[in-house]
């Protein structure tokens, strides 16, 4: 998977998370904040992806484990970042190490995600039956 390719995926990976209504429970409202017309957001609620959820699980595993470059792919893809140089600044990297960190930890998530994939796929296979 080239660069664009995955910028593409994890874009979608994006995409997929905001349309998890049943990942997260809404907030607590009060009466007069439920009366109010819901926010502008996708209202759809895509179909499950068994890739983008290993991408996910793997995302949040770096995350939790603080992979170092978490933090950049966290305020590029999540947060929205505008200013990509006051982030770096804020960081005390240049932008170009912002975008480096960015793509080391989309590579290390997509390759943990497919290592992920394996496993399931190898633990859900049937056993072969055994010739005594």
């Amino acid at each position: 998977m080239n660069d664009q390719e995955l910028h593409a995926y994890c874009e979608q990976w994006r995409q997929w998370c905001l349309t998890r209504k049943y990942f997260l429970e809404p907030g607590a409202q009060n009466l007069l904040a439920r009366m109010q017309p819901s926010k502008s957001g996708p209202n759809i609620d895509n179909a499950m992806s068994a890739s983008l959820s290993f991408f996910n699980m793997a995302i949040h595993a770096l995350a939790e484990m603080n992979y170092a470059d978490a933090e950049c792919f966290i305020v590029f893809y999540c947060r929205r970042a505008k200013n990509i140089k006051v982030e770096a600044a804020r960081l005390g990297i240049h932008r170009d190490t912002f975008y480096d960190r960015k793509k080391r930890f989309a590579r290390k998530a997509y390759s943990m995600s497919l290592n992920f994939s394996y496993m399931h796929k190898k633990d859900s296979a049937p056993e072969p039956d055994t010739v005594d």
